[in-house]
């Protein structure tokens, strides 16, 4: 058994057009569309991969030792990336997180990593009697 679209009823679903939109609810909530065929199967929704990325914590001080490193100039490196020296002096003291697009640049000339990627694999989730439904949505008077 699963939960109702529309109440949240923990029964067998039925497959009904709602205006216009195919919902799986009791056999209460089928009164407000059509039927097409019943069904006893739970509804289980898969997410999808989802991939975040971010500048590591450490870029401060891995981008300074790195260039000093290789005896380069904040000067030099400012605009090697097109950026200010100022910008430049923020970024490795850690009061300025790059944006990528700076950061990629300076992945490419240091030859460091600053852009870590996580990559959350996608899980099937069985839908719940306590999960939210549009009749949790409406006020009853």
């Amino acid at each position: 058994m699963a939960a109702c679209e529309l109440c949240g009823k923990d029964t067998f679903l039925l497959n009904v057009h709602v205006e216009n939109v195919l919902m799986h609810v009791c056999q209460k909530c089928s009164t407000y569309g059509t039927v097409l065929k019943e069904t006893t199967k739970k509804i289980i929704k898969p997410e999808r991969e989802e991939i975040i990325e971010d500048v590591i914590d450490t870029y401060a001080l891995t981008i300074k030792q790195k260039r000093e490193h290789l005896g380069i100039s904040q000067q030099e490196l400012a605009t090697k990336i097109g950026e200010k020296e100022s910008t430049l002096a923020k970024i490795e003291q850690g009061h300025l997180p790059p944006s990528f697009e700076t950061a990629r640049k300076l992945e490419k000339i240091l030859s460091i990593q600053l852009i870590t990627r996580i990559v959350n694999e996608p899980t099937a989730t069985k839908q719940l009697s306590s999960t939210l439904t549009l009749g949790d949505l409406i006020k009853k008077k």
